[in-house]
């Protein structure tokens, strides 16, 4: 209960803290996020955020403040969580390509009988249909391997793995 009660604080202090800082509009500005032609609409630690999509704008905020409460706190990403996590995500992402491989041919040979209904074959044939799409795109991707791709892929691991672990430090005060 008592913990809860925590979780209740700190959410309800982080909408307080969004609410202001999506409130105070400053100049001397730093930074600046979005299109300058936009109407600035929040500033975060002297980044300017120009934008019309409330989702886009939390999204920036909540960036900006982790960013900060990471930078505060010491908080980073280790090799070994790096590493770790890769190899995590390469793991889990050939076997889903296993499983849908697996289901594909399932469906195909489901698809040979004559005893479906109309409705369970459409049914079918559109898992099929969608498995299918979900293989070219795996293809694709292998297709795709280059330096920014892989560059890319670092960078959202990277930032996953210190949400993580700032939601962690979070979590323990």
């Amino acid at each position: 209960m008592k913990k809860q009660r925590g979780k209740i604080l700190c959410f309800a202090c982080l909408s307080l803290l969004m609410t202001l800082v999506m409130l105070s509009i400053a100049s001397g500005k730093t930074d600046a996020y979005g299109l300058q032609e936009e109407t600035l609409v929040a500033t975060v630690f002297e980044t300017g955020v120009h934008s019309r999509d409330f989702e886009e704008v939390r999204y920036v905020i909540l960036q900006c403040l982790m960013a900060r409460f990471a930078e505060d706190h010491k908080i980073d990403v280790s090799k070994d969580e790096f590493d770790s996590y890769l190899v995590a995500q390469r793991r889990f992402m050939a076997l889903d390509r296993q499983r849908r491989e697996l289901r594909r041919a399932e469906v195909r040979e489901q698809l040979q009988s004559d005893q479906l209904t109309d409705a369970q074959r459409s049914t079918l044939a559109k898992n099929l249909e969608i498995l299918n799409r979900l293989a070219d795109a795996d293809r694709e991707a292998a297709d795709e391997d280059s330096p920014e791709v892989r560059a890319y892929s670092k960078q959202v691991a990277k930032t996953f793995i210190l949400r993580r672990n700032v939601n962690r430090a979070l979590y323990r005060q």
